[in-house]
């Protein structure tokens, strides 16, 4: 806020544009991943790399305008993995199967931002970074 001279309500906007990029995207790429001579993995790789070019600009953005721009754009690229997730787990696994590995798949997504945070405490304290 202070680097860009922003409210804390525009500040949020960043996030809020990311949100609509995850939003957007998928009307793009989910529909590419079903076209049969595209499939889902060159999607998942180029979208990929994509999200990892459009981050390194994010980080030193010169001015407001350029820092929301790339947050849309980082979150549009990035929403394959959101959409065509739960297809490539059907993909990956046998009928009898593919609950646990859905199921799986939704346990990390909510546990991991939890769990990051519990891991990264006890391991700050074993570095004697606290």
């Amino acid at each position: 806020m202070e680097r860009c001279g922003v409210s804390q309500v525009a500040a949020t906007l960043g996030l809020s544009l990311f949100v609509a990029g995850y939003g957007l995207g998928p009307m793009i790429w989910a529909s590419m991943s079903e076209i049969p001579p595209i499939d889902r993995n060159p999607i998942y790789i180029v979208t990929l790399a994509l999200f990892v070019v459009f981050q390194v600009p994010t980080a030193p953005a010169v001015n407001f305008g350029m820092l929301l721009a790339f947050r849309f754009i980082t979150g549009f690229v990035g929403s394959p993995v959101l959409v065509t997730g739960g297809a490539s787990m059907s993909g990956m696994f046998r009928t009898y199967k593919r609950a646990y590995g859905i199921g799986i798949r939704g346990i990390s997504a909510i546990c991991g931002p939890a769990l990051g945070l519990l891991v990264g405490g006890f391991a700050a304290q074993a570095e004697d970074r606290t």
